[in-house]
């Protein structure tokens, strides 16, 4: 039994006594034997005071009260920490209609170790000070500080660091120096009320310079114990008579106790943490999921492609037309002037009388262009007539030609368009069959450019493909480690709850009070298990309020007195066979390894399915001797990895020791060796076989399989 459970029962132990010596307190008449039960209840009270510092299970809540016909309040929080702020559902209301107050405006916790109480502002609107200089970072209050949230609400900070019962007060003034309000953190449960300087609950009004009793926090709520250790149960908006005063009770959420939406908490490092209950969902991320700026990226892309084509177009190719129309025509009269060139289809010399020319209409300088191939080509004295048609027009002036068929013709067909440059010269014989010369020049003038055009739309296209895959890859793993992250808290949940059950059962309740406010104050209430840890808190705590005890089984929520027939078997299916494992009832763990189990070794040294190669040792090596674990809790598994990264979940690498949540239909790798199936049902339909197979196949290694808990079947399956 370790000290922690020890610890609790003893608490236990006392409630139970306590509760025995103020009933017999209060029925007892000798006053000789009702004094010896006083002592009693005193001792046991310190005894379970000084226990309650060490074990965390008292509910977080708060009790506020109010004197009558006056404004003067005392907020009382009974737990280590307080949020500070506007909302309703802060330990320490306060209640601003000047909005210099946040919703969450700051934090303030008591640290056991050095009995110090510390403060810390939740990044609110108009600051926190201490001593009229704001604070950034954690701080730790002392005697006598000055406590301001805004630029309104001022409070003196009382705490005396030598006694370890001695709870921290916030005390608030009015303009006249007026105790207004008291703010206090009682960590320890209990609270004196009075008028001498130990009593932190404590009204003006009150007349006599005494104790009148105490102010305690239980399992089922806010008691007054007077000086005759008379114990009274507060209600909400109850009234209760102190030195001849009224005081209003004011008890929120008194039915939950525990505000279940947000929850403020401190690590023993004293790191603070608002933890909202109502985490993030992160969604499965689409297939063809894209950037939200893809849009503008695209623009931009876009724009840059355009510049980059732009500037090298204009920069480094610059094409002229005129230019290159000008090197044509000298490359053309260079050729025509050689008679041997290939471009002079008849090679018997040529002297036309006259020669008439055909041109397309060119623009003023391109015409002038091609005219000088004329003039220089030795034609030009000789040319009777020059003819212009459009381009288009060219090839339908045949019959022109042919009524003019006893000259020599010369046709210069120039054509410019879009980047696109032709330049075609004929010379034609006089009947119009023979071609005696014929050049011809095709360029596309904006070639280069648009091959950086296009270089630059596949660039795009490249890094636009990255960026995606990138964010897409970032995405998945977003959501892989939420659910990583998901499941590792489903699986811790599911076996908190289930230990909660049991402690409920065996009639534990402080246990098990302690582990749901534990799981209510770490999940959020999408984790499936959220609405069984609630039930089973109500069920808990009504059974506290009727006196303690077990509770039934089936009083449990998510636990029936049918459970062994009601859960759904794991079978774990080995492709490529006939054959499957069948795990048995209630079996909690399931180990899969190369190493059998043997007599005298502990669990956890042998495994309840061993997998072997025979014949092959290295590959028998790849398995690990405790290669992975499949864990059962209600009616869910999970596997865990053991091998260190050699085992695949549905084709993806399983982390160590994460636990993962099975499906029917999941596949699970075993080092590259063998594939089992997971099927969870009621029945597969199998039969009973031999607990140690050997699987010989002609395609691949042998393997061999034993179960040592659990049966093997075989022959047909439940598809």
């Amino acid at each position: 039994m370790d000290k922690h459970t020890e610890l609790q029962e003893q608490w236990e132990v006392l409630c139970t006594k306590i509760r025995g010596l103020i009933k017999a307190i209060a029925t007892e008449p000798n006053p000789t034997h009702k004094l010896n039960y006083q002592r009693q209840l005193e001792e046991a009270e310190k005894e379970r005071s000084e226990l309650e510092e060490k074990i965390d299970f008292i509910q977080e809540d708060r009790i506020i009260l109010n004197l009558k016909g006056s404004n003067n309040e005392v907020h009382c929080v009974f737990k280590d920490w307080a949020i500070i702020g506007r909302s309703p559902t802060c330990g320490f209301w306060i209640d601003d209609d000047s909005d210099q107050i946040s919703n969450l405006h700051a934090a303030i916790y008591y640290k056991l170790e050095t009995n110090e109480y510390w403060i810390e502002d939740l990044k609110s609107i108009n600051g926190t000070y201490i001593n009229e200089q704001q604070i950034n970072d954690k701080i730790q209050l002392f005697l006598g500080a000055r406590v301001q949230f805004g630029s309104s609400f001022s409070f003196l900070f009382e705490h005396n660091k030598n006694d370890s019962l001695s709870p921290g007060v916030l005390i608030q003034h009015d303009s006249n120096g007026e105790e207004v309000r008291r703010y206090i953190i009682a960590p320890k449960g209990k609270v004196n009320v009075g008028t001498n300087t130990n009593e932190v609950v404590r009204f003006a009004k009150f007349r006599e310079a005494k104790t009148l009793g105490s102010l305690v926090r239980k399992p089922d709520g806010f008691y007054f114990i007077n000086f005759n250790y008379e114990g009274f149960l507060l209600k909400h908006n109850s009234e209760l008579t102190l030195d001849f005063f009224p005081i209003g009770i004011t008890i929120l959420n008194i039915v939950s106790k525990t505000n279940l939406d947000e929850t403020y908490t401190f690590n023993d490092g004293g790191e603070s943490k608002l933890d909202p209950k109502k985490e993030e969902e992160i969604e499965r991320p689409p297939e063809n999921a894209v950037p939200p700026y893809f849009r503008k990226l695209n623009i931009f892309l876009g724009i840059v492609v355009l510049l980059v084509t732009a500037i090298c177009h204009f920069t480094l190719f610059n094409p002229n037309p005129n230019k290159v129309l000008t090197q044509w025509v000298n490359q053309c009269l260079l050729e025509f002037k050689d008679k041997n060139t290939k471009y002079w289809r008849q090679k018997s010399p040529v002297s036309p009388s006259s020669v008439k020319v055909i041109l397309t209409r060119q623009p003023q300088h391109k015409e002038q262009i091609i005219k000088g191939f004329i003039e220089n080509s030795g034609l030009s004295k000789k040319v009777d007539k020059t003819i212009y048609f459009d381009y288009s027009e060219f090839d339908e002036k045949r019959a022109f030609k042919e009524q003019n068929s006893n000259h020599f013709w010369i046709a210069i067909e120039n054509y410019s368009s879009l980047g696109w440059l032709s330049l075609k010269v004929t010379y034609w014989s006089p009947d119009l069959k023979i071609t005696v010369f014929e050049w011809e020049r095709n360029k596309f003038l904006y070639l280069p450019s648009t091959l950086i055009f296009f270089l630059m739309i596949f660039i795009s296209g490249f890094i636009q493909y990255g960026i995606i895959i990138n964010y897409r890859n970032t995405l998945q793993k977003e959501y892989d480690d939420f659910e990583a992250k998901r499941t590792k808290k489903i699986f811790k949940a599911k076996l908190s709850l289930d230990e909660a059950r049991q402690f409920a059962q065996r009639g534990e309740l402080a246990k098990a009070l302690t582990i749901t406010n534990g799981l209510l104050k770490s999940i959020s209430k999408s984790i499936p298990v959220y609405k069984e840890i609630v039930e089973l808190r109500k069920i808990i705590q009504a059974q506290i309020n009727s006196g303690g005890g077990s509770i039934r089984v089936e009083s449990l929520p998510g636990m029936n007195n049918n459970y062994p027939t009601s859960t759904n078997l794991l079978y774990l299916r080995i492709l490529g066979t006939p054959y499957a494992y069948q795990a048995p009832y209630r079996l909690k763990t399931i180990t899969i390894g190369r190493q059998r189990r043997k007599q005298g070794l502990s669990p956890s040294e042998g495994n309840d399915i061993i997998i072997r190669v025979p014949g092959s040792d290295q590959k028998s090596l790849q398995i690990s001797r405790r290669h992975l674990e499949i864990q059962q809790i209600d009616t869910e598994y999970f596997v865990f990895d053991k091998s260190g990264g050699h085992t695949k979940l549905n084709g993806k690498v399983m982390s160590e020791n994460q636990p993962y949540s099975l499906q029917t239909r999941d596949r699970i790798t075993i080092a590259n060796v063998i594939v089992l199936e997971v099927l969870i049902r009621k029945n597969v339909g199998g039969l009973k076989t031999d607990n140690v197979i050997r699987i010989d196949n002609p395609d691949r290694d042998a393997l061999f399989i034993e179960a040592s808990i659990g049966d093997m079947v075989t022959e047909f399956f439940d598809e």
